[in-house]
């Protein structure tokens, strides 16, 4: 939501008078585009492509000098620039090596249900993508496409990442990692992420795991309950508990969704494909019960621990942002759901 900020010598001046949340909103999502564009350009190991990704933000000229040539003292030729070797405007082009985008992810404790956990409005909800929102998914995860005609999401997820134990969080990678850990994961799975849905025990879209797999990873770990990998089992379709949120109101952004909320789940998926079951439950986060009222009572516990919390301190859940801007919303949702 669009911040307040106020005049520091006439707090009764609020500097976003001219704006409102639409203005914000386009401004807020135009910033992380070209944050992530910026971000692209820097671990890019071809020069040529690099300086292709920096010419989008800043235009044809960016990169050049003022005589037409490339930027690099030469002067007078059109042919990409070269890059110093030692970084001090020496000759010579630099090989460069392309490191690993790596966002940390604190993962959701989710629980499988066969009823809603908390009392929703019926209605089905549309959740309504711009073209941004579909283009910075697809800068993050290439394999998915936006069908429109059902209005929802289909193709392939990727999951790269590996969970560390030590901080609680998962660490999702842009780039192969090479050589990981037994925690590195690295796989592939087919969903859908239906955009039009009944709400039930939590404000997200649906995810559909579609090809079968959790089936088969099932079956070569000799797993019967569906709910031990997370999927409901009054469902005839893989229909993934993605974990529980009180919160009333939800803003989504689908990049975001899918790398925090998403990732994470069939990162867990993948993890007992290779480790089996128990290693998951011993080695991962931990998981809520699978009865509805001991899941519900350690829920309102943990939000009643966060609404403790300072509004203008780092949020308890770790996630880097102020309490007012993370979890606060959810955390007085769930006190109001609990008195009624």
């Amino acid at each position: 939501n669009m911040p307040e900020i106020k005049n520091p010598v006439l707090p009764t001046e609020n500097f976003n008078r001219h704006w409102d949340q639409r203005r914000y909103a386009n401004f807020r999502d135009r910033i992380q585009s070209y944050a992530h564009t910026a971000q692209q350009a820097q671990a890019e190991a071809s020069a040529d492509k690099a300086m292709k990704l920096w010419q989008d933000l800043f235009g044809d000229k960016f990169g050049k000098s003022s005589s037409g040539g490339s930027g690099n003292g030469g002067g007078g030729s059109n042919s990409s620039p070269q890059r110093p070797a030692n970084g001090n405007g020496g000759g010579g082009t630099a090989t460069r090596v392309a490191a690993p985008v790596i966002t940390a992810v604190r993962p959701i404790r989710p629980y499988a249900s066969t009823q809603a956990m908390l009392s929703r409005d019926p209605e089905t909800v549309t959740i309504r993508v711009s073209a941004d929102d579909i283009q910075k998914l697809n800068q993050e995860q290439p394999g998915l496409s936006y069908d429109s005609e059902n209005h929802r999401i289909v193709g392939t997820l990727e999951v790269s990442a590996e969970y560390d134990h030590s901080d609680g969080l998962l660490k999702t990678v842009g780039l192969p990692l090479g050589q990981g850990g037994q925690k590195f994961m690295q796989d592939a799975f087919e969903i859908e992420i239906r955009l039009k849905f009944k709400p039930g025990d939590n404000p997200w879209p649906h995810v559909i795991e579609t090809e079968g797999r959790i089936q088969q990873i099932m079956e070569k770990h000799q797993i019967t309950e569906i709910a031990d990998m997370h999927c409901y089992s009054d469902q005839p379709e893989n229909h993934c508990c993605l974990g529980i949120n009180a919160a009333t109101t939800f803003q989504i952004d689908l990049a975001s969704f899918a790398r925090d909320i998403i990732v994470p789940f069939f990162y867990r998926v993948a993890y007992v494909d290779k480790h089996g079951l128990q290693a998951a439950r011993k080695d991962l986060w931990g998981e809520r019960p699978h009865d509805r009222k001991e899941a519900t009572r350690e829920y309102l516990a943990e939000m009643e621990d966060m609404r403790r919390a300072d509004r203008n301190r780092p949020c308890p859940c770790g996630s880097g942002r102020k309490y007012k801007r993370c979890h606060r919303e959810e955390a007085e949702s769930a006190l109001r759901w609990r008195g009624k």
